[in-house]
Protein backbone atom coordinates (compact mmCIF):
# COMPACT_ATOMS: atom_id res chain seq x y z
CA UNK A 1 0.00 0.00 0.00
CA UNK A 2 0.96 3.63 -0.41
CA UNK A 3 1.27 5.25 3.00
CA UNK A 4 2.00 8.88 3.85
CA UNK A 5 2.76 10.49 7.20
CA UNK A 6 1.75 14.15 7.44
CA UNK A 7 3.30 16.72 9.77
CA UNK A 8 4.30 20.38 9.25
CA UNK A 9 7.89 20.18 10.53
CA UNK A 10 10.75 20.53 8.05
CA UNK A 11 12.45 17.63 9.83
CA UNK A 12 10.20 14.58 10.36
CA UNK A 13 9.52 14.07 14.08
CA UNK A 14 10.53 10.78 15.66
CA UNK A 15 6.96 9.41 15.66
CA UNK A 16 6.64 10.04 11.90
CA UNK A 17 9.96 8.30 11.22
CA UNK A 18 8.80 5.34 13.28
CA UNK A 19 5.59 4.94 11.30
CA UNK A 20 7.48 5.13 8.01
CA UNK A 21 10.01 2.54 9.20
CA UNK A 22 7.30 0.14 10.37
CA UNK A 23 5.27 0.59 7.16
CA UNK A 24 8.31 -0.18 5.01
CA UNK A 25 9.16 -3.18 7.18
CA UNK A 26 5.72 -4.56 6.33
CA UNK A 27 6.30 -4.13 2.60
CA UNK A 28 4.49 -0.83 2.00
CA UNK A 29 5.80 2.29 0.30
CA UNK A 30 5.87 5.18 2.76
CA UNK A 31 6.83 8.84 2.64
CA UNK A 32 6.74 12.02 4.68
CA UNK A 33 4.66 15.00 3.57
CA UNK A 34 4.37 18.51 4.92
CA UNK A 35 0.86 19.92 4.40
CA UNK A 36 2.41 23.24 3.34
CA UNK A 37 3.84 21.47 0.28
CA UNK A 38 0.48 20.38 -1.10
CA UNK A 39 -1.52 22.10 -3.82
CA UNK A 40 -5.11 21.25 -4.63
CA UNK A 41 -6.50 21.66 -8.14
CA UNK A 42 -10.20 21.40 -8.98
CA UNK A 43 -10.88 20.72 -12.66
CA UNK A 44 -13.56 18.86 -14.63
CA UNK A 45 -15.39 17.76 -11.47
CA UNK A 46 -12.22 16.19 -10.06
CA UNK A 47 -9.93 16.96 -7.13
CA UNK A 48 -6.21 16.58 -7.67
CA UNK A 49 -3.60 16.91 -4.92
CA UNK A 50 -0.19 17.93 -6.22
CA UNK A 51 3.17 17.83 -4.46
CA UNK A 52 5.80 19.52 -6.61
CA UNK A 53 4.88 18.30 -10.09
CA UNK A 54 3.44 14.94 -9.09
CA UNK A 55 -0.05 13.93 -8.08
CA UNK A 56 -0.23 12.09 -4.76
CA UNK A 57 -2.77 9.39 -3.96
CA UNK A 58 -1.91 7.74 -0.63
CA UNK A 59 -4.15 4.87 0.40
CA UNK A 60 -3.51 5.57 4.09
CA UNK A 61 -2.40 8.90 5.57
CA UNK A 62 -1.34 9.17 9.20
CA UNK A 63 -1.96 12.74 10.39
CA UNK A 64 0.73 13.27 13.02
CA UNK A 65 0.17 17.01 13.28
CA UNK A 66 -0.97 20.12 11.48
CA UNK A 67 0.46 23.63 11.57
CA UNK A 68 -0.33 25.73 14.63
CA UNK A 69 -2.81 28.30 13.33
CA UNK A 70 -1.43 31.73 12.61
CA UNK A 71 -4.91 32.73 11.49
CA UNK A 72 -8.33 31.16 11.31
CA UNK A 73 -7.93 30.91 7.54
CA UNK A 74 -4.66 29.01 7.92
CA UNK A 75 -6.18 26.64 10.46
CA UNK A 76 -9.16 25.93 8.23
CA UNK A 77 -6.98 25.30 5.18
CA UNK A 78 -4.54 22.99 6.97
CA UNK A 79 -7.34 20.85 8.40
CA UNK A 80 -9.27 20.95 5.13
CA UNK A 81 -6.34 19.14 3.53
CA UNK A 82 -7.33 16.12 5.62
CA UNK A 83 -10.90 16.39 4.36
CA UNK A 84 -9.74 16.68 0.74
CA UNK A 85 -7.55 13.59 1.14
CA UNK A 86 -10.59 11.70 2.43
CA UNK A 87 -12.67 12.87 -0.53
CA UNK A 88 -10.03 11.55 -2.95
CA UNK A 89 -10.20 8.08 -1.35
CA UNK A 90 -7.50 8.19 1.32
CA UNK A 91 -8.09 6.52 4.68
CA UNK A 92 -6.94 9.24 7.06
CA UNK A 93 -5.89 8.50 10.64
CA UNK A 94 -7.32 10.36 12.34
CA UNK A 95 -10.28 11.54 10.28
CA UNK A 96 -11.05 15.16 9.51
CA UNK A 97 -14.16 15.26 11.70
CA UNK A 98 -12.47 13.61 14.69
CA UNK A 99 -9.41 15.87 14.46
CA UNK A 100 -11.57 18.98 14.32
CA UNK A 101 -13.61 17.84 17.31
CA UNK A 102 -10.66 16.73 19.45
CA UNK A 103 -8.57 19.82 18.64
CA UNK A 104 -11.25 22.15 20.02
CA UNK A 105 -11.07 22.04 23.83
CA UNK A 106 -14.30 24.00 24.10
CA UNK A 107 -16.25 21.06 22.61
CA UNK A 108 -14.99 18.28 24.88
CA UNK A 109 -17.06 19.37 27.94
CA UNK A 110 -20.17 19.48 25.73
CA UNK A 111 -19.63 15.97 24.39
CA UNK A 112 -18.73 14.48 27.77
CA UNK A 113 -21.56 16.17 29.66
CA UNK A 114 -24.12 15.01 27.09
CA UNK A 115 -22.99 11.44 27.69
CA UNK A 116 -22.66 11.53 31.46
CA UNK A 117 -18.87 11.33 31.62
CA UNK A 118 -16.93 13.16 34.37
CA UNK A 119 -15.13 16.40 33.55
CA UNK A 120 -13.81 19.24 35.73
CA UNK A 121 -16.06 22.25 36.30
CA UNK A 122 -15.45 24.43 33.25
CA UNK A 123 -16.43 27.88 32.10
CA UNK A 124 -15.77 29.44 28.70
CA UNK A 125 -16.33 33.17 28.53
CA UNK A 126 -15.22 36.49 27.09
CA UNK A 127 -16.47 38.34 30.18
CA UNK A 128 -13.46 39.28 32.30
CA UNK A 129 -15.50 39.96 35.44
CA UNK A 130 -17.26 36.60 35.14
CA UNK A 131 -13.88 34.86 34.86
CA UNK A 132 -12.60 36.68 37.97
CA UNK A 133 -15.75 35.73 39.87
CA UNK A 134 -15.11 32.09 38.99
CA UNK A 135 -11.55 32.30 40.31
CA UNK A 136 -12.86 33.80 43.55
CA UNK A 137 -15.38 30.97 43.80
CA UNK A 138 -13.07 28.05 42.89
CA UNK A 139 -9.89 29.36 44.54
CA UNK A 140 -7.61 27.77 41.95
CA UNK A 141 -8.28 27.42 38.24
CA UNK A 142 -6.40 26.23 35.19
CA UNK A 143 -6.63 28.42 32.10
CA UNK A 144 -6.15 26.67 28.76
CA UNK A 145 -5.95 27.77 25.13
CA UNK A 146 -8.92 26.41 23.19
CA UNK A 147 -6.50 25.08 20.58
CA UNK A 148 -3.16 23.86 21.90
CA UNK A 149 -1.01 20.87 22.82
CA UNK A 150 1.99 19.71 24.89
CA UNK A 151 0.81 21.80 27.85
CA UNK A 152 1.86 25.04 26.18
CA UNK A 153 -0.09 28.08 27.32
CA UNK A 154 -1.71 26.19 30.22
CA UNK A 155 -1.48 28.23 33.44
CA UNK A 156 -2.51 27.86 37.06
CA UNK A 157 -4.21 30.96 38.48
CA UNK A 158 -4.91 31.40 42.19
CA UNK A 159 -4.49 35.16 42.56
CA UNK A 160 -7.19 37.47 41.23
CA UNK A 161 -4.79 40.35 40.58
CA UNK A 162 -2.46 38.17 38.53
CA UNK A 163 -5.47 36.60 36.81
CA UNK A 164 -6.79 40.05 35.89
CA UNK A 165 -3.58 40.87 34.02
CA UNK A 166 -3.30 37.47 32.30
CA UNK A 167 -6.93 37.20 31.25
CA UNK A 168 -7.18 40.81 30.10
CA UNK A 169 -4.21 40.19 27.82
CA UNK A 170 -5.81 37.05 26.39
CA UNK A 171 -9.02 38.94 25.66
CA UNK A 172 -7.04 41.71 23.93
CA UNK A 173 -5.79 39.00 21.54
CA UNK A 174 -9.41 37.95 20.89
CA UNK A 175 -8.87 34.70 22.77
CA UNK A 176 -11.92 33.35 24.62
CA UNK A 177 -11.13 32.31 28.20
CA UNK A 178 -11.42 28.61 29.09
CA UNK A 179 -11.16 28.02 32.84
CA UNK A 180 -11.30 24.71 34.69
CA UNK A 181 -11.47 24.11 38.40
CA UNK A 182 -8.05 22.93 39.59
CA UNK A 183 -8.01 19.22 40.46
CA UNK A 184 -5.67 18.33 43.31
CA UNK A 185 -4.28 15.23 41.64
CA UNK A 186 -3.41 12.15 43.64
CA UNK A 187 0.40 11.86 43.87
CA UNK A 188 0.65 14.88 41.53
CA UNK A 189 0.04 12.71 38.47
CA UNK A 190 -2.57 11.85 35.87
CA UNK A 191 -3.12 8.81 33.66
CA UNK A 192 -2.49 8.79 29.90
CA UNK A 193 -4.32 5.98 28.12
CA UNK A 194 -3.44 5.25 24.51
CA UNK A 195 -6.36 3.76 22.60
CA UNK A 196 -5.85 2.26 19.12
CA UNK A 197 -8.75 1.00 17.00
CA UNK A 198 -11.11 0.63 19.94
CA UNK A 199 -8.69 -1.14 22.27
CA UNK A 200 -6.36 0.06 25.01
CA UNK A 201 -2.76 -0.31 23.92
CA UNK A 202 -0.89 1.42 26.73
CA UNK A 203 -1.60 3.07 30.08
CA UNK A 204 0.84 5.02 32.20
CA UNK A 205 0.99 7.62 34.92
CA UNK A 206 2.55 10.96 34.13
CA UNK A 207 4.05 12.32 37.33
CA UNK A 208 4.71 16.07 37.35
CA UNK A 209 8.04 17.47 38.41
CA UNK A 210 8.20 18.55 42.09
CA UNK A 211 6.56 21.92 42.60
CA UNK A 212 4.83 21.90 39.20
CA UNK A 213 1.30 20.90 38.22
CA UNK A 214 1.70 20.08 34.51
CA UNK A 215 1.80 16.35 33.84
CA UNK A 216 2.78 16.55 30.16
CA UNK A 217 5.91 14.53 29.43
CA UNK A 218 6.91 17.39 27.11
CA UNK A 219 6.95 19.54 30.27
CA UNK A 220 9.26 17.16 32.14
CA UNK A 221 6.78 14.74 33.73
CA UNK A 222 7.94 11.15 34.36
CA UNK A 223 6.07 8.16 32.87
CA UNK A 224 5.34 5.11 35.02
CA UNK A 225 3.32 2.01 33.98
CA UNK A 226 -0.29 2.00 35.22
CA UNK A 227 -2.79 -0.79 35.75
CA UNK A 228 -6.35 0.17 34.83
CA UNK A 229 -9.56 -0.89 36.50
CA UNK A 230 -12.77 -1.36 34.51
CA UNK A 231 -13.96 2.22 35.09
CA UNK A 232 -10.79 3.73 33.64
CA UNK A 233 -10.94 1.38 30.66
CA UNK A 234 -14.55 2.32 30.00
CA UNK A 235 -13.93 6.07 30.33
CA UNK A 236 -11.03 6.05 27.88
CA UNK A 237 -12.65 3.84 25.24
CA UNK A 238 -15.99 5.66 25.47
CA UNK A 239 -14.33 9.07 25.07
CA UNK A 240 -12.38 7.85 22.03
CA UNK A 241 -15.56 6.49 20.46
CA UNK A 242 -17.55 9.67 21.11
CA UNK A 243 -14.90 11.73 19.35
CA UNK A 244 -14.67 9.28 16.45
CA UNK A 245 -10.93 8.78 16.87
CA UNK A 246 -9.09 5.77 15.44
CA UNK A 247 -6.36 6.36 17.98
CA UNK A 248 -6.15 8.79 20.86
CA UNK A 249 -4.36 9.74 24.03
CA UNK A 250 -6.95 10.17 26.79
CA UNK A 251 -5.85 11.96 29.96
CA UNK A 252 -7.67 11.19 33.20
CA UNK A 253 -7.00 12.71 36.62
CA UNK A 254 -7.71 11.08 39.98
CA UNK A 255 -8.29 13.50 42.83
CA UNK A 256 -7.07 12.99 46.39
CA UNK A 257 -10.70 12.09 47.21
CA UNK A 258 -10.75 9.32 44.59
CA UNK A 259 -12.86 11.19 42.03
CA UNK A 260 -11.97 10.80 38.36
CA UNK A 261 -12.10 13.44 35.65
CA UNK A 262 -11.40 13.32 31.93
CA UNK A 263 -9.02 16.20 31.24
CA UNK A 264 -8.00 15.95 27.58
CA UNK A 265 -8.37 13.92 24.39
CA UNK A 266 -5.41 14.11 22.02
CA UNK A 267 -5.80 13.18 18.35
CA UNK A 268 -2.05 12.86 17.72
CA UNK A 269 -0.51 11.84 21.04
CA UNK A 270 3.23 11.56 21.51
CA UNK A 271 4.70 8.17 22.40
CA UNK A 272 7.54 8.75 24.83
CA UNK A 273 5.60 7.03 27.61
CA UNK A 274 4.90 3.76 25.74
CA UNK A 275 8.41 3.73 24.27
CA UNK A 276 9.88 3.94 27.79
CA UNK A 277 7.92 0.76 28.61
CA UNK A 278 9.30 -1.13 25.61
CA UNK A 279 6.14 -0.77 23.49
CA UNK A 280 5.98 0.14 19.80
CA UNK A 281 2.86 2.24 19.08
CA UNK A 282 3.93 2.87 15.46
CA UNK A 283 3.94 -0.85 14.68
CA UNK A 284 0.58 -1.37 16.34
CA UNK A 285 -0.88 1.62 14.51
CA UNK A 286 0.29 0.39 11.10
CA UNK A 287 -1.01 -3.13 11.82
CA UNK A 288 -4.44 -1.88 12.88
CA UNK A 289 -4.63 0.52 9.91
CA UNK A 290 -3.93 -2.40 7.58
CA UNK A 291 -6.71 -4.49 9.11
CA UNK A 292 -9.26 -1.67 8.93
CA UNK A 293 -8.32 -0.56 5.39
CA UNK A 294 -8.63 -4.10 4.03
CA UNK A 295 -12.16 -4.61 5.38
Amino acid sequence: MKISVIHPSAIPPFSARQIIREAKARGHSANYIRPQELNVIYVNNSRIIIRGKREIKPEIAFIRGMSYPGSIEHFIWMTNIVKILEETGTFTINSYSSIMTARDKSLLPLILSKNGLPYPKTIITEDLQKALDVINEYGKVVVKPIIGSLGRGVMLLDNVDVAYTVLKQLLSWNQPILLQEFINKKDNRDIRILVINGEIYAAYYRKARPGLFKTNIAQGATPEPAVLDEELKELSIKTTELLGLFYAGIDIAESEKGERYILEANASPNWKGPLSMGLNPARKLVEEAEKTYKK
